[in-house]
This record gives C-alpha cells, sequence and structure tokens, in this order.
C-alpha cells in the first residue's frame, strides 16, 4: 500500500487525500507513511481511491505527510484480516553471478575494521578477472592497516535499490607490479583520462594488491525485496585466524 499527498485544500477545509486500494501485505491495513516521490511511481501501478481526511489527522513526524490509519475495506465491507507473508522460493545464487554483478560496477564500498572494533568504510575501485576480486591501496592507509590486522571485510555496490554485498577476506597479493594481467585489468576499465593517474600503473604508491576471498554475498531488488533476496556461501570452511 502506498498513500499519496496533495496539498489542496477544498471548500470544507479537509485535503484530498490518494490511496492505492491494495493494503500492506504484512498487515492488511493502510497505516503505512511513504514519501511523496516512492508514492506517485507506485500510484503508477493502478488507479487510486479518493479518502476525505480531516485536517487533525496527525502528521508523521519524518516527512509531515497525512497518517492513514483506516483499515481498507474487504468484501462486504469488513476489515480483512492481516495478510500472511508469501511462501518465497529462494532461488540459488551462484558465485558467478555475483562477480558478474560486481564487473559491471565502477565504485565500491569497502569496510574494514580497527584496532578499537571501530568500523571504517572507504571507497575503492575494483576489477574482475578470472572470477576473482582485486582491488589495490596503499600500505600507509587506515583500511591497509586494519586489514593486516584483521582481513575480514564487507564489500558493496553503491546502489541501495540493485543491491549486491560479499563477505570475505581480502588477502595480500604483494606488489600490483608484479600481477600485470590484474594491473592490465584496470587499465582497461578505468581508461579515462581522470582517472590514469590514479592506477598503479601510472603511481607506483600503489604498492599493494588484494584479492578476496568471499564467504557469503546477498543479493537484492526493489521494489520487491522479499522475492528478489538470494544468498551464497563459499563451501570452503573458515579460517581460524580470521576469526
Amino acid at each position: 500500500m502506498v498513500t499519496a499527498h496533495t496539498e489542496r485544500e477544498d471548500a470544507a477545509g479537509g485535503l484530498d487525500h490518494e490511496r492505492d486500494r491494495t493494503p500492506d501485505v504484512r498487515t492488511g491495513r493502510t497505516d503505512w507513511c511513504y514519501p511523496l516521490l516512492a508514492a506517485e511511481l507506485m500510484l503508477k501501478a493502478g488507479p487510486a481511491h479518493r479518502t476525505r481526511v480531516d485536517p487533525g489527522t496527525p502528521r508523521c513526524a519524518r516527512c509531515r505527510s497525512l497518517k492513514m490509519l483506516w483499515p481498507v475495506p474487504g468484501p462486504g465491507g469488513s476489515s480483512p484480516a492481516p495478510a500472511k507473508r508469501h511462501n518465497v522460493v529462494v532461488v540459488a545464487l551462484t558465485w558467478t553471478e555475483v562477480a558478474r554483478r560486481m564487473a559491471d560496477a565502477k565504485n565500491y564500498w569497502i569496510h574494514t575494521t580497527g584496532a578499537s572494533g571501530a568500523p571504517n568504510a572507504t571507497p575503492v575501485w575494483g576489477v574482475i578477472v578470472d572470477g576473482s576480486f582485486y582491488l589495490y591501496s596503499e600500505r600507509s592507509t587506515v583500511k591497509s592497516r586494519n586489514l593486516e590486522r584483521d582481513p575480514r571485510v564487507v564489500i558493496h555496490l553503491e546502489s541501495g535499490s540493485d543491491v549486491v554485498i560479499v563477505h570475505g577476506r581480502l588477502v595480500d597479493q604483494g606488489r600490483p607490479a608484479d600481477h600485470r594481467v590484474v594491473v592490465e585489468a584496470f587499465d582497461h576499465k578505468y581508461d579515462s583520462p581522470a582517472e590514469k593517474p590514479f592506477l598503479p600503473s601510472s603511481d607506483p604508491a600503489f604498492d599493494v594488491l588484494y584479492c578476496l576471498q568471499p564467504r557469503r554475498a546477498l543479493m537484492w531488488s526493489l521494489p520487491d525485496t522479499e522475492a528478489s533476496t538470494r544468498r551464497w556461501r563459499s563451501r570452503q570452511p573458515d579460517d581460524p585466524s580470521a576469526q
């Protein structure tokens, strides 16, 4: 269910309030408040239903939209019982699919853990070569110092609507110059004049290359996160030294 908000005052001093006829699948009630943009996008899927709203109806503290607190009438005018969750068949996910999605991305977020346990997030560039994910850095950076202490990482793409999250370990491969094929893959992917100065082939300060050993991955897409959620887990046992 989605609620859209219009700002037209009518003669009675109320507001025209449009809402979708479909109740929320989890509760069976139209009691959810959404920002206007999301509402407008969702309302394109079907006709709206007009409801007179009293001006004293409470507003959402976050977006200031009116809250809709009335159940959607069911057959015979009765309120429907809360809907049960649909049984979702989880489709198996392979690492090949995860790697393909990661290969298409340009920027990645990597999350490491500091000595105090504090998280650290950093955007990086990366490439997929022979099914493996690589990134590079300088050993003096915070993330490299964190990885030397604890190689466990979480890596995800930029999108919050087409999501890929990977948990694993980053293994030190030594200097990028010793891995010509990987360096060439970076040169091919990040080939604009603005990007080239920040590649290991151009700047020898980038003195460490990492290869991801993935342990598990999670993917989903909007708008149906429940039906689109897929998971992958490595069959390799976890490394006790990384715990």
